[in-house]
């Protein structure tokens, strides 16, 4: 069996995602990146089907980690809103970026098949590279982040 291209991989997440069906899917959402002699960012939340979230900074002096378990609402709130907006983050392929940006990374897995999809994640270097994301694009990929920082927090 050949291995599914991206889109194929989206579509299906969009599927099941829209069905209320998260057997099989994770997501890994990924910011890295910065300045040198700055503040660099490396944060990583992963999403299970199951509603477990692992995240990890390293942007202190020690790394944190935690870990939560989500309920199953907001687990697919979560991966429903990110299938809506998918298609507006770029495949490798396209993803030009000047060095240091702040990169976001979704991950989108799928059974055993992954899609990778990327975008400038700091609003002021979208609008210099005039790479913009939609406000709803954002406001999804944002949940992650949040997700990311909650957990790492506490």
């Amino acid at each position: 069996m050949a291995q599914p291209t991206d889109e194929e991989i989206i579509r299906e997440f969009v599927e099941r995602t829209s069905r209320g069906v998260t057997d099989g899917i994770e997501i890994k959402h990924r910011v890295a990146g910065g300045m040198p002699g700055e503040q660099r960012v490396s944060e990583e939340v992963v999403v299970s089907a199951t509603g477990l979230a692992r995240a990890r900074s390293d942007n202190a002096r020690e790394p944190v980690e935690n870990t939560a378990i989500l309920d199953r609402t907001q687990t697919l709130d979560l991966f429903r809103k990110l299938g809506e907006r998918a298609t507006d983050l770029v495949p490798r392929a396209q993803a030009r970026f000047l060095p240091d940006s702040l990169v976001g990374t979704v991950v989108i897995k799928v059974d055993e098949h992954e899609a990778t999809l990327f975008y400038l994640a700091d609003e002021s270097e979208r609008e210099t590279q005039q790479q913009p994301l939609p406000p709803e694009t954002a406001a999804a990929v944002n949940e992650f982040s949040r997700l990311t920082r909650r957990l790492v927090s506490e």
